[in-house]
């Protein structure tokens, strides 16, 4: 197992995760799924770096990945911080229009819906947290293959906008796709 990966677990269990899927349909469309796969474990060297994002201005966001049902649904909820450098990028086996909320997510977020080539297909920006049901939904307007989730604020102070690219490294599914 990577040490990237031994570390978001051990961070999953001493701090509830946090964001923004929809209980009953895990954070997308019935027809959505997740990701089947993860990346093969393999010995991690020093040089090796945990999936990132990097912004349009070259700011890099490190990432915990989503990627089962069980990811999808729980995402960043309880947490009461998210630093400015961390994200969470869930990840879909095709184009989806999924379905985020902000049940029990306690920090603004910005949603950054992707399409397969590091597009910005929609973004979702500075969504506060829901209060009190029924909460609010977020979808983006077109098909994407993965929701970046940030810090709210964080697109609009890095150049995310629609249409803009960003890269991401360290992801299997995006790594075929320079």
């Amino acid at each position: 197992m990577r040490s990237w990966q031994v570390l978001t677990l051990l961070l999953a269990a001493a701090a509830p995760l946090v964001s923004c899927s929809q209980p009953t349909a895990i954070g997308t469309t019935a027809n959505a799924g997740p990701a089947t796969q993860r990346p093969t474990p393999q010995a991690l060297t020093h040089l090796e770096q945990p999936p990132a994002a990097v912004l349009p201005d070259g700011t890099r966001i490190d990432l915990e990945l989503a990627i089962t049902p069980e990811e999808h649904e729980r995402g960043l909820m309880y947490r009461p911080h998210l630093a400015p450098d961390r994200g969470m990028l869930f990840l879909f086996d095709k184009p989806v229009v999924p379905d985020f909320w902000m049940k029990n997510t306690w920090v603004p977020l910005d949603m950054v819906f992707l399409g397969d080539d590091g597009l910005v297909v929609d973004i979702a920006d500075n969504v506060q947290p829901c209060r009190a049901d029924p909460c609010p939904e977020y979808s983006p307007r077109a098909a994407c293959i993965a929701v970046l989730e940030i810090a709210g604020g964080t697109a609009a102070a890095h150049g995310v906008v629609r249409g803009a690219h960003i890269r991401l490294s360290g992801v299997e599914q995006f790594e075929k796709n320079p």
